[in-house]
């Protein structure tokens, strides 16, 4: 049984010590008690050696008290922080995950029912085919700023951001879109080696850059390795949390890239960068792309809040039902970065 510090330190300091004070200083009013205490003057040496032991196991109790707060004071801070600066978690096909708080979740299309499975006469009625995929429609959630289609979407969020500066040298700020994807290989696991399969999920980040460069008419160099503040067509390694926040999120290692087109290719009269992280869990792949206008302003603090959001981006190595399990990798592995990742 752990020792309550502090309300043993009470009782010791007030109570037990005032009373041997007494008991040895007071000859006429302790009088009395001397006579009924039964010879507890003869063992006051061991009363009193048991008072230093306990005085000394309760500083113990006291650090470790002490110990216990501070970490728990540190943790609604952490918990503090992660509101100020995140949305509500989304959560879609075993990945989860909180975006910097600005951002708002656009809907996704409803889904079609399945096609109804229908008998095959030819084969004395037995189904031809088993239940198909629900039919496809155009998700409104892909980018139609850019000529490209995002493979696996399952997350997109849309918010308003302040930018600085402007075209012809202007310094006054203006407010641009930006976006967020959430991109994963999951439901391509259930096509995997069937006629129906469009993806390959085994290669599923080689899919999406390929995309993505394709789009932007960009060449990455194999070998180009960039830095925490220069990562422009070069690869990175993000690592979260933040040492202080170690305490209270898994260390995670994310790949990351920020792809820059030219002016000319964009649609919509400012210059985007795009901060592509790719992450995997066994043979879940996910990738999340922050479509960015240039130039946001420090006020938005999306470099703390994106940092803040990957601390909470959580990815299950679960494929869904039927899909082989043989080629996993170990859960929590950092997708490779570079060519063939």
């Amino acid at each position: 049984m752990m020792l309550n510090a502090p309300f043993f330190e009470y009782h010791l300091l007030f109570e037990v010590v005032p009373f041997f004070v007494l008991y040895f200083t007071e000859p006429v009013s302790m009088n009395i008690l001397r006579s009924r205490c039964f010879g507890v003057k003869r063992f006051a040496p061991a009363l009193f050696s048991i008072i230093v032991l306990v005085g000394t196991l309760s500083g113990c109790g006291t650090k470790t008290y002490e110990e216990r707060l501070e970490t728990t004071s540190a943790y609604y801070d952490y918990i503090d922080r992660l509101n100020q600066n995140l949305g509500p978690q989304f959560s879609e096909t075993g990945v989860s995950m909180r975006v910097p708080k600005q951002f708002v979740l656009v809907p996704a299309p409803p889904k079609r029912p399945r096609k109804p499975v229908k008998p095959n006469p030819a084969a004395g009625g037995a189904v031809a085919e088993q239940a198909t995929e629900p039919e496809e429609i155009k998700d409104p959630r892909q980018p139609d700023y850019i000529d490209v289609e995002l493979p696996g979407l399952i997350g997109a969020w849309k918010a308003d951001l302040e930018t600085v500066g402007g075209a012809g040298g202007s310094t006054q700020s203006a407010a641009h879109p930006g976006h967020i994807y959430l991109l994963s290989n999951y439901e391509y696991w259930r096509t995997f080696k069937t006629e129906r399969a469009t993806i390959n999920p085994v290669e599923f980040h080689d899919e999406v850059m390929k995309r993505l460069t394709g789009a932007f008419n960009i060449v990455i160099e194999k070998r180009a390795r960039g830095t925490a503040t220069d990562r422009i067509n070069k690869w990175f390694t993000e690592t979260v949390p933040q040492k202080k926040d170690e305490r209270f999120a898994p260390k995670k290692e994310i790949t990351t890239i920020t792809l820059v087109p030219s002016a000319e290719q964009e649609q919509e009269g400012f210059q985007r960068e795009y901060q592509v992280y790719l992450f995997a869990n066994g043979d879940i792949k996910i990738a999340l792309i922050y479509a960015l206008p240039r130039n946001v302003s420090t006020g938005e603090d999306l470099l703390d809040r994106i940092l803040f959001s990957l601390q909470t981006l959580n990815v299950s190595a679960e494929k869904p039902g039927g899909a082989s399990n043989k080629t996993a990798a170990p859960s929590g592995a950092p997708a490779k970065s570079g060519p063939g990742f």
